[in-house]
């Protein structure tokens, strides 16, 4: 259930308003349960139905990540903040679409075999699950501390174990 927590971490940096977060937190563990019911229902009259109920979902919180967070994040972070946020709500988006593209074309087109399947999906999942998280978090302690979203990559960050920054001289 990584997709409903990458909801709330996101919609807490872009500081969007609870209802927002737990609606779209909600929705997609609906869309993620969905998706379960249909992987689990193959041969099922209603397999595709299914699968469709689960993008039409996702396509409504894509939505709400683009004129919901982005906008909120636009308005009250600093410019540096703002861009991480678009970045990692543009590859959310496209890593959601990447694992449902998959999963469709894997199961319903016999496009890949269970091996190119598998290391699709762990691929995608280091990425949404270790990268972006990274990525967010090392780029907000950078905003907090310089300003600047990419002083962690040498710009004089000293990121400790303890997650804080100090500048160096």
């Amino acid at each position: 259930m990584q997709a409903p927590l990458t909801i709330v971490i996101l919609g807490i940096a872009a500081r969007v308003k609870y209802i927002d977060i737990v609606y779209n937190a909600v929705a997609s563990a609906l869309a993620v349960g969905a998706l379960y019911a249909a992987a689990m229902s193959p041969g099922c009259p209603g397999y595709w139905a299914i699968f469709a109920f689960a993008i039409a979902i996702g396509a409504v919180i894509a939505f709400n990540l683009v004129f919901t967070f982005l906008p909120a994040a636009q308005a009250q972070l600093p410019a540096p903040a703002t861009g991480t946020v678009r970045f990692v709500v543009y590859a959310t988006i496209l890593l959601w679409a990447g694992y449902a593209s998959l999963w469709g074309s894997a199961e319903g087109g016999d496009a890949a075999d269970a091996t190119q399947e598998v290391i699709a999906y762990a691929l995608m999942d280091v990425i949404t699950k270790a990268v972006l998280p990274l990525i967010l978090l090392l780029n907000f302690r950078s905003v907090l501390a310089y300003g600047n979203a990419l002083a962690w990559l040498g710009g004089g960050a000293d990121i400790h174990i303890g997650l804080t920054a100090t500048k160096t001289v």
